[in-house]
This record gives structure tokens, sequence and C-alpha cells, in this order.
């Protein structure tokens, strides 16, 4: 017993010195952290970078938030912000019912202080830790800031699939012409730019064009799904065929944007496609996803009946060709 009790104060002592170091060192960081505040600041600006620099989560939130209104006077808070893009290190829940990060807050800080951030998110794709290049993918897509674009599309064969989400759903909202377009994982209050004319550059388009096209065929299924919805909300029919592919994607999520694109984009030579899906998908969401497709696609309102659709699809067959012959 008097053994046991030993090891019990011996264990209890290691915790309490651990538990120590850990707020010494933090606290070492949080003073370097400080320790780099420009001396010309505005107050309150400073105020909120001290807490962006606080050994609590909730303050660090809290300032990343408030900075966030403060829109370009909180330029000086950037490169703060930018190192708050790696931290996962707590799970925030706000008052509209969603979860929410560290990482996520900063991004929202950075997108809305704007303009001057673009060049350090630029750089921050870049960075060694793959965490700083997923929070800054996700905060370039929401600035819609058409410099941006070929750097998210290398961002797309990132080694780390969690960064190429963020560059897939990044430049997915970029050519975009839905304000409000619904990215999760990404917070509800994420501000969204409007829709820029710039991104109707054909170069610009071209290259998005021919990066989704490729990312249909990643590892990530997230990645797949957004590049299929992308290209539907683009809507060049040069991409028929490798939608057409991707109706047979292993994941349904995957099948059913392909599907839907195909229906965006109208091209006739979809239809023999879709009906194979409408017939034998395994999945009655990505069959009703076709059947919404081909309706649009034809103009016909032929219910499920599989048999309704080969039939026409035989008398229009010559004229509307299909994407593979």
């Amino acid at each position: 017993m008097r053994k046991a009790l030993m090891i019990l104060l011996v264990l209890l002592a290691t915790c309490a010195l651990l538990l120590g170091y850990a707020r010494l060192s933090r606290r070492a960081k949080t003073d370097a952290l400080v320790a780099r505040i420009p001396p010309n600041v505005p107050a309150d600006v400073r105020r909120q970078i001290r807490k962006l620099c606080s050994a609590s989560p909730g303050r660090r939130a809290a300032a990343a938030e408030d900075l966030a209104k403060m829109g370009d006077r909180a330029v000086p808070a950037i490169p703060f912000l930018i190192e708050t893009l790696s931290d996962h290190s707590g799970l925030i829940s706000r008052p509209s019912n969603y979860i929410t990060t560290l990482s996520d807050e900063a991004a929202i800080a950075l997108a809305e202080i704007g303009y001057e951030a673009l060049g350090p998110l630029l750089d921050a794709l870049r960075n060694d830790d793959w965490r700083t290049r997923a929070g800054a993918a996700m905060a370039l897509g929401r600035m819609r800031d058409p410099r941006a674009v070929d750097p998210l599309i290398v961002a797309l064969e990132d080694e780390s699939e969690s960064v190429r989400e963020e560059a897939a759903r990044s430049l997915r909202l970029a050519f975009s012409m839905y304000r409000n377009l619904e990215l999760w994982p990404w917070p509800p209050r994420m501000p969204i730019v409007p829709y820029s004319t710039a991104y109707d550059d054909p170069y610009a388009v071209k290259a998005a064009r021919e990066a989704f096209a490729a990312a249909l065929r990643d590892e990530s299924f997230l990645v797949r799904e957004c590049a299929a919805e992308a290209l539907g909300e683009i809507g060049d029919r040069t991409v028929v065929e490798p939608l057409t592919d991707a109706l047979y994607d292993e994941s349904p999520l995957v099948r059913c944007a392909a599907a839907e694109a195909l229906g965006s984009i109208g091209d006739d030579r979809a239809v023999y496609w879709l009906i194979r899906v409408l017939q034998g998908d395994s999945s009655s969401e990505v069959r009703g996803r076709a059947l919404k497709a081909l309706r649009g696609i034809t103009g016909q309102k032929f219910g499920r009946q599989k048999d309704d659709w080969w039939t026409w699809w035989e008398n229009h067959k010559e004229e509307s060709g299909d994407a593979r012959r």
C-alpha cells in the first residue's frame, strides 16, 4: 500500500512538472510573439494580436473574429494570422450552431482583410506545414482574386489530401456565379466576394477546366466530387467525356455530381450514358440525378421507365451522338 502511494505521488509530481513546463513554454512562446508586434500598431489592433497569442484557444478564436471585423485596419495582424492557419488545437462552438477551428477563424480574418493579405497567403500556399497550406487555400478561395488561380491549380497536385480538397473547393468557388455557394466544411459566415468578371478570362477558364478534369482522377472522393461540380458550373462542352467517365466512379457522391454537371452542361452526347446510369446504378440518389439531367437535356418528361428513354434514344441517336464515339 505504501509503495503504491509513493508511485502515485511520483506520478502526480511528474504531471505537475510537465504541466508547469507546458505553461512556461507557452508563456515563452507568447512573449516572443508579442515582442514581434510593431510599435506603431493601433492600440485596438495590438490588443487583439496579443489575444491571438494567448494560451486560451477561445481567446485566440475571439481575437481572430474581432480582427476580421476590422477589415484592412487589421493589416499588422497578417503575419500572426498566417501562423494561426496551422492551429487546429481546439474546436470552437459558435452561436449559429456550427463548429469551427482556429485555422478557420484565421482564414476568415485574412479574407476580410483583403488585398494586403494576398501576397502572404500565396507564400503560405508553399509553406512546409500542410495545415498552413490548407488554410491559405481556404482563405484564397473566399477572396476570389484572379491572381490566386494558378497557385490554386498547382495546389490541386499537393501531396496532402487536405490541401487538395481545400484547393478544389476554392477554385470551384472562384468560378462559380453563385454568391451563396455552400462548400462544406467552411463556416457559413465566411465572407464571399461577389463574382468577378476577371474569371471570364479565357486562359483562366481553360486552365481551371483542364485542372478540374484531371482532378476527376484524384485519390480523394471529395476532390473528385468538387471537380465534377465545378465543371458543371463552368459549363464547357469539352468536358462531357471525362464527366461521363465519372458516372462510374466508386463514390455515389461523385456519380451524383457528374450526373448533375452533365445536366447543367446540357450536351446531347451525355444522354446515352445517363440512360445507362438510370438503368443500372445501385444508388437511387444517383438514378434520380440522372433522371433530372435527362429531362433537362432532352425536354422529355419520362419517368424512371428505362424503355421510354431507350425508345427516345433510338429515334434521336443520330443527331445526339454520344460523348465517346
